[in-house]
């Protein structure tokens, strides 16, 4: 299969197709084969309806909202349980969710929240953010990237951006590139560490001294 937008984007939704099926599943006995498919179920519905990073990245590479697709699958799951609860035969469905994801409208470009993300480089969650509590639409695209929690309106400095090897990055898109977590690239920049070893070193190093030499 050619690797495309389309071919990734459907690899994305057979994720979330499978972890709903997952989801609905209840296995009966004391078999491995049951206490699998139990466990599955658990970490399925963990995934499906608690908030996580990885749950909204999942859903944003498969072009949908991430709100509309745990609504539906807390539905779903509902409906399983009361069936169980009824005596009634539960089967998997060959989940699609419908949850298609919302375009938004701006000097003649109608775009995800992903691609405006790409486009002003405001990372997704804070334009999320800034939409769900109502900033108007052109206020949340064009206001640049802050210091707060989702692009709250009271945090008026721009992120600081590090400079590494012809990039400029914030702290957090510079975790996401190099897999560093966000707070201990923020800790190793205050404790003074040199750029090029902040970005660099493995995450669990951690060397005894204050200032590396």
């Amino acid at each position: 299969m050619a690797d495309t937008p389309n071919s990734r984007r459907n690899l994305w939704r057979a994720v979330i197709r499978q972890a709903m099926e997952d989801a609905t599943r209840f296995g009966q006995g004391d078999s491995d084969y049951a206490r699998e498919v139990r466990r599955d179920r658990e970490t399925a519905r963990a995934w499906l309806t608690k908030p996580s990073a990885d749950f909204n990245e999942v859903c944003e590479l498969a072009d949908f909202e991430p709100d509309q697709v745990r609504k539906e699958a807390v539905a779903l799951i509902a409906e399983a349980d009361a069936r169980v609860a009824a005596g009634l035969r539960v089967r998997p469905r060959k989940t699609k969710p419908k949850s298609e994801v919302q375009r938004y409208e701006f000097q003649g470009e109608r775009l995800t929240i992903p691609e405006w993300s790409k486009r002003t480089g405001i990372c997704a969650p804070t334009l999320r953010g800034r939409l769900n509590t109502g900033w108007p639409l052109e206020l949340a695209l064009t206001k640049p990237a802050v210091v707060g929690a989702f692009g709250q309106p009271h945090a008026h400095r721009e992120a600081k951006r590090i400079t590494f090897e012809g990039k400029s990055l914030s702290v957090r898109e510079w975790a996401e590139a190099t897999g560093i977590n966000a707070k201990t690239l923020h800790a190793r920049l205050e404790a003074r560490w040199p750029v090029s070893r902040a970005l660099t070193a493995p995450a669990r190093s951690r060397p005894r001294e204050t200032v590396p030499a």
